[in-house]
């Protein structure tokens, strides 16, 4: 559709008789501005908000928002495209902590296009964060059962770039594998994650091995698992209210992970 738009204008005269009258054409487009871009919710994303200023000699047929982690970039890339027709609009868009991104707006109407001016912002470093519900340091629930864990964790895992685990009751271990070295913040839990291809830093996979690794599960989507780097310079991994599917029963899976 923007394409169409942009070969449109090149054939468009410099003033456009609306109502009996003619104005020039800069006036017949819409106009929008970035009101806001702030954090939001995990430490991978942002929430932008625009408003349309003026809506030209036309109503607003489509909006939407541009982005890139350069100055300059194609307004044609990393689009996304709203079918809306709202004043103020906003959406959620990727955006990793202590990163740059530069973000614009554009509205149209059925004369063309406008965009806004550029807006800068620095993805601020996330806070530690934590599980909403108390678990004992060092412990995996799991079948109602709390079970102090010894912590065992290495620089190369099966996949992904780093993983912790931890050894609890007899012969059971819980694996974390995350696709960076975990800083703070909340974790999108995902089975069966390409690491290798994947692009979200954020994502995390738990793997449950029980009775010596001979039972292996997968704990399901869905949920989050919270990272606070601390003071001392460990790192403690926590969630609770997870599940996993073991012969088609959800069993619950809560822990408290702190390792150096």
């Amino acid at each position: 559709m923007r394409k169409a738009y942009i070969k449109y204008l090149f054939f468009i005269p410099a003033l456009v008789a609306l109502g009996g009258c003619s104005k020039p054409y800069s006036e017949t487009l819409p106009a929008v501005q970035i009101n806001s871009v702030s954090a939001y919710g995990m430490v991978d994303s942002v929430l932008v908000t625009a408003t349309v200023t003026s809506q030209g000699a036309g109503p607003i047929e489509y909006e939407g928002f541009s982005f890139s982690n350069t100055p300059t970039f194609d307004l044609l890339s990393r689009q996304v495209l709203l079918y809306s027709t709202a004043t103020t609009f906003s959406v959620v868009l990727p955006a990793y902590q202590d990163s740059t991104f530069y973000f614009e707006a554009f509205v149209a109407n059925q004369y063309g296009y406008g965009v806004s001016k550029s807006y800068a912002f620095t993805v601020p470093t996330a806070k530690p964060d934590s599980a909403p519900c108390s678990i004992p340091q060092n412990t995996v629930e799991f079948q109602g059962n709390y079970t102090p864990s010894d912590i065992l964790w290495g620089g190369s895992p099966p996949y992904g770039s780093f993983y912790v685990e931890a050894d609890f009751g007899f012969s059971n271990a819980l694996d974390i594998y995350f696709n960076q070295v975990p800083t703070n913040g909340e974790y999108n839990v995902l089975n069966n994650i390409d690491f290798t291809n994947s692009t979200s830093k954020y994502a995390v996979t738990l793997i449950l091995n029980l009775n010596s690794g001979f039972n292996s599960y997968g704990i399901n989507e869905g949920g989050y698992v919270y990272i606070s780097q601390n003071s001392n310079g460990s790192t403690t991994v926590s969630f609770c209210s997870l599940s996993v599917n073991i012969n088609s029963v959800n069993y619950p899976l809560s822990a408290k992970i702190t390792f150096n």
